[in-house]
Order: C-alpha cells, then structure tokens, then sequence
C-alpha cells in the first residue's frame, strides 16, 4: 500500500469516527430534556411524558428507555413473590412513594394499569441504596411519586377491550377504576372483569421402542380462564406525619380447558379411540393488606406491614376413552384445596451516626394448606400442612465515601412445618441464618459497578407434599413429607453505564449460585418401583451471564424511538438422582434473547411497536421419563393511536409465529437407570394468532 493510500484510509476512517460522533451527539441533543440525572437516580417529571399521550402508570413506564423490557421483570418478580417467604426484604423492582405495595395478587404488577397518568408527579430510577425504602435490590428500582397537591381531587379510569384468537370467539373485557382525594385520606375503588384465552394445535407422533411407528394423536386445547377483580385502597396522612394504607382484593376465577384428541393406528391409519379432557377450575380469593409508618423522635421511624389472604379451590380433572362405541372412564379427579397466608412485619430505622443507618425489625409468616382429593376407584385423600415462619433481621447501610455505598443485613429465622395426612403427623424444625452483603461504587455520575452476595431460603409449594395428578405424563405425583427448602448462596457483579443525556443504558451482569438441598423429582416409594415425586437432590450450581442495552435511536434520525435488546448465557448443573450422572438443570433455557422496539410519532399522535424473542432448548428428567423441550421463535406487535386528547386506542397481535414449541419424550419400562426403552412422544405445539383491542381514557 502506497503513503498516498495510507493516509486516504487513515483520513477514511478518522472521517468516520468524526461521522459517528457526530450521529450520537445529534442524537444525545434530540433526547428529551425534561429529566434530572445525578449518581443515585434519574428523574422523569410529567413534562417529559407530554407529547406521548399516556393514559395509565404503565404507559409512563413504558417510554422511559428500557421500560418494557423492565415491566417484563416487574410482571416476572411480581410473580415470584406470590410464592416468596413473607414480605422479606426483597421483592419487585418499583416502589410507589418509595413503598411496596403491602399485596400479594393486589401487588403493584396488578395495579400497573389501574393507576392513571394523571396521578403521577414524577418516576425516580434509583441506582444507589437510598434511604429510607421499603427494599433491597441489586439493581435499578422505579420509585413512583403521586401527586399530593389539592386537598381535593378525583380521576377515573375506563378501559374497554375485546380479545380474539384464531379459531376462538371474540370476547369482550374490560375495567373501571376510580380514585379520589379529600383533605387527609385518599382512596380508590377499581373493578376490572379480565379474560385469557389459547387454543393449541397438536400434533404428536408415539414409537415404538425401536423407533417403528406406533400411534398418531392430532388434538387440540381450547383454554379459556375468566376473573371478576374488585379492589379498593384508603389512606390516611395524619396530623403528626404518621401515615395509615389498607387496601384489599376479592378475586373470582374460573379456568376451563378442552382437550380432544384422535388416535389413529398407522399402517394403515385408522381411527381406533377418542380421548376427552375436561380441566374445571375454581378459584375465589381474598386478601386484605396495609402498612403504617410514624415517626418516634429520636428513635427514628416505625414501619410496619401486614397481610392476610384466603383462597378457596375447587379443581375437576375428568379424561374419558371412546372406541368402539364403548366409554371408559380413565380418571375422574377432584381435589378441594384451602390455602391461607398471614404475614406481618414491623421495623424501626434509625441514624445512630451521621452517614449511618440502621433498620432492624422482624417478620412472622403463617402458611396453611387445607387438601381433599376424590379419586374415582380410589379411596379420598386428605392433607393439612402447616408452615410456622419467623425471622429478625438488622440492616446497616452507609457511605464511606461519595462514590461508594455499603449495605449489610443480617437475617436469622426459625420455621416448622407441620403435616397431617389421615392421621399420621409429622413435624420438622428448621433455622437458617442469611447475610447479605451490596457494594455499589459510582466510577462517575453515569457509570457504576454493583457486588452482592447473599444467602436465600426458597418457599416450600405445600401442594408438593399432598399427591396429584400429572396428566402431562399420565403419572401420579406422589406427595413427599420430608421436603426441605432450597438453600442458595448468590454471588453477582455488575457494571451499568447511563448515556448522556438519557440516550439510553448499557448493563453487564455476572452471577453465580451455590445450590444446596436442589429441589426436583426423586423416587418415592417402593424402591424397586417406578414412582416419583418432587424432593430434594443435593447440590447443583447456576453460573449467568446477563447483557442488556436500551438506545434512542436519534443517531439514525428516529430521536422517539428506542430499542432494548437482552442477551441471558446461563450453564448450570446438577447429579441426577436416578442415573447419578450429571446433567442441566430441569426448566433452565441455556441461551436467550429478546428484543423490544418502540416508536412514537407524536405530530400523529401515534405509536407501534414490537417484541421478539428466542430460547435454546431445556431439558427434564423423571424416573421413567427424559425430555427435550424446543422453542421456536416470539413475535408480537402493536399499535396505539390517541384521539380526542385523551382517548388510546391499542391494537395487540400475538403469537404471530405460532410460537411453536416440541416435545421430545422418551418413556422408559421401569427405572431410567436401567435403560428400557418403552416408546417415544414426539409432540409439536402450535398456539394460533390472536389479537386484543383495547380503548382507554381518563376523566
């Protein structure tokens, strides 16, 4: 290469540096600027959310950059802690006035869209441990702050919506939500009649051990749930500063699922059976919650929350056979269940020293389980287990320095588990002790690196230690009275980089889990047998790698548009407890990605979108069963258009690839470790397309 060509390249390539400067510059200076940013939090004040016409809470959420991708953690969290241990001090990653919502199902997920637009003063994202919050988290929480303002003043709510799938019926759904202010108290009423629905088509082809056709079972499932939501919230702003909220949830649900399948024997092919599933749920649950916080002097400041829930369950599984003109019936199962929960939690929090503060309180956690099952040909089964929670917790958090933030806590508890399965009892004592230990130093007012290690303590499902049906595998799931929580040791650093001028975010996370006492499937029974249930296995480890990056696209002439995409690499590993080999752990996608884009169009008031998504497979394993699960990929989009000022309509699609999923099963005669070979299942799931729209406003 000549000098001459040399520095044409060299100048080539400083030109396009300049070029690329220059496209991020634009668009840094197109973000919006009505935000706040330092190194503990950004702010969104309602001026930014102007020209994107948001009805609800979860619009506002929506059009921060990475909000989606966030509500998707907040939905994922939020359902998790339906099944956590108590209150803990851990939980979903959004605060509304820096407190969580003292709920379980009447948690802030549910509330995302009853709380309207104009309600909301600002949205903090925190990135350091601020005082005074309700929660620990390794990462960013949205902290929501309501309007205070008039001692007077009210808005209402209105979402009318119709949802269609493939195949289906159109069916219409829909809520109202009012909330008001007068003086001191503040209160809220909501009623939202809500519908889901699915239908799969199924394609599955059964082998012979030696692979030779056996069977072909096309069948479709008709899924269909229904739920009446009444909630209600009152709060009160005492004189002295001390603050009162109840709020409460009565749920009315009912799920039903349809499923026929044809079998044909091949050679030739010829119908030889029709099976019929009937799933008849019903669920009707209550729940009652509040908190309270004041100020003692120089004590500091007393906060306490509490919650109590009841469910009622009634669940009918009946499958019958039709060959030949002949019906027989090939199980009939009806299990009535009672599940309650009481949680109440009390701490004081206090600055002993200047920089320093201490929380310290404690918890108790009552969990009931109330199990009748009716077998057909079988005699009735009845099961109450009982799990008794209590734990004291302390939690120091200060700042050595202004880049750097320190917070331990220290959490001892004590549980018993209680069981009585037709009279035989059986009753177990545990205690575990779990620090935790966080670590966040800011580089500068954009950049900051996270480490944490703690120890956690899984909640126990009591359905586990009751027997079931597993219509999946045809199999009984036998109940295991010896089940013990799983214990992890989690171990993570993490580096997130804010761009200037809100133009987005870059996150890198790596996390690794110690698992002890691994809960999955184990031999229960007669050990010469085939019969399994879920237990505990021992160790396993999960190593995770998380990348996600969320970008205004400004520097490609779109300033209201942005873009997340997610990348999760997680290697994890377990001893089989019956082939003693190792393996992945069960349910757990080794790769996945996601993306999510968004673009508004605010001179035509409008805005679309879309999400797509992909996973690697998973695997599972029983004592009679190995499964590879496959997965095809996600993709949904939408669109929203605001007319009359303040009227959104929405138009959803789903499962536009059909979200194809495959099941590859190998069932074995007896023992897995034996290796017999029975048959295989070669299953193909389709989900049909469907779609909702949806009209939203407020007054």
């Amino acid at each position: 290469m000549s000098k001459r060509d040399l520095g044409q390249a060299i100048l080539s390539g400083t030109a396009k540096r300049s070029l690329l400067a220059c496209l991020l510059a634009t668009s840094f200076m197109m973000a919006p600027a009505s935000f706040a940013q330092d190194n503990t939090k950004v702010i969104y004040d309602t001026a930014y959310f102007q020209k994107y016409s948001t009805v609800t809470l979860e619009d506002m959420i929506k059009n921060i950059p990475g909000g989606t991708a966030m509500l998707s953690d907040i939905r994922r969290a939020a359902r998790e802690d339906q099944g956590s241990r108590g209150f803990g001090n851990t939980g979903a990653q959004i605060l509304i006035n820096g407190k969580r919502l003292s709920g379980k199902a009447n948690d802030i997920a549910a509330n995302l869209t009853r709380i309207s637009a104009d309600r909301v003063e600002r949205i903090e994202l925190i990135r350091g441990t601020a005082e005074g919050l309700d929660i620990q988290s390794d990462g960013i929480l949205f902290n929501v702050i309501l309007k205070e303002g008039a001692d007077s003043m009210s808005s209402t709510l209105v979402e009318a919506r119709v949802d269609y799938s493939d195949g289906g019926k159109f069916r219409p759904s829909g809520q109202v939500a009012y909330s008001g202010k007068t003086g001191n108290v503040n209160y809220g009423i909501g009623y939202q009649y809500k519908i889901w629905q699915r239908i799969l088509r199924v394609d599955e082809d059964v082998l012979n051990a030696d692979q030779s056709p056996r069977q072909f079972r096309p069948y479709e499932a008709n899924k269909y749930k229904q739920e009446h939501i009444v909630t209600g919230n009152v709060g009160f702003d005492f004189d002295n500063g001390a603050r009162l909220r109840l709020n409460g949830l009565y749920n009315d649900n009912q799920y039903d699922e349809t499923v026929v399948e044809e079998q044909f024997d091949l050679n030739p092919q010829t119908l030889v059976a029709i099976e019929n599933t009937i799933f008849d749920n019903v669920k009707d649950n209550w729940e009652i919650g509040g908190d309270f916080e004041t100020t003692l002097g120089g004590l500091g400041t007393f906060k306490s929350l509490f919650i109590v829930t009841s469910a009622d369950n009634n669940n009918n599984l009946t499958q019958d056979n039709v060959a030949n003109g002949i019906t027989t019936i090939n199980y009939d199962n009806t299990a009535l269940f009672q599940e309650d929960e009481k949680i109440l939690r009390a701490s004081m929090t206090s600055t002993p020293f200047e920089g320093h503060t201490l929380e310290y309180g404690g918890e108790g956690a009552f969990n009931k389980l109330d199990k009748s099952q009716v077998f057909v040909n079988a005699p009735d089964d009845r099961a109450v287990v009982k799990e008794d929670r209590y734990e004291m917790f302390i939690t120091h958090s200060f700042n050595p320095l202004d880049m750097v933030s320190v917070q331990s806590t220290l959490t001892q508890e004590f549980s018993k588990i209680f069981q009585d399965r037709e009279g035989t009892t059986n009753t177990r004592k545990f205690d575990y002790l779990k620090p935790r230990f966080e670590l966040r130093y800011d580089l500068t007012a954009s950049d900051q690196i996270r480490l944490s290690t703690e120890r956690t303590v899984s909640q126990l499902n009591l359905n586990f230690f009751v027997a079931s049906r597993n219509i999946a595998d045809d199999s009984i799931d036998f109940g295991n009275p010896n089940l013990e929580p799983e214990k992890v040791w989690l171990h993570s650093v993490a580096y997130e980089k804010r761009l200037d001028q809100d133009a987005g975010s870059i996150e890198a996370k790596l996390s690794y889990q110690d698992i002890s006492d691994h809960i999955d499937r184990i031999q229960i029974g007669d050990p010469n047998g085939a019969s399994s249930g879920v237990g505990n296995i021992g160790d396993a480890y999960r190593l995770q790698f998380d990348l996600r990056g969320n970008f205004r696209l400004g520097f490609i002439g779109l300033p209201n548009a942005d873009i997340t995409a997610s990348y999760r690499y997680m290697k994890h590993e377990t001893t089989d407890p019956f082939t003693l080999e190792k393996r992945q752990t069960t349910g757990w996608n080794p790769h996945y990605w996601n993306i999510d884009f968004q673009h508004t169009l605010p001179e035509w008031n409008f805005k679309y979108g879309f999400n797509l998504h992909r996973r690697t497979p998973s695997y599972r394993q029983d004592i009679f069963l190995f499964e590879k699960r496959g997965f095809r990929r996600h993709f949904t989009v939408f669109a929203e258009y605001t007319f009359m000022g303040d009227i959104k309509a929405r138009l959803h699609l789903g499962h536009l690839l059909k979200d194809i999923k495959t099941f590859d099963k190998t069932y074995y005669d007896g023992n897995i470790a034996d290796g017999v070979i029975d048959r295989y299942e070669n299953r193909v799931e389709r989900m049909s397309p469907d779609l909702y729209f949806s009209l939203q406003t407020t007054f």
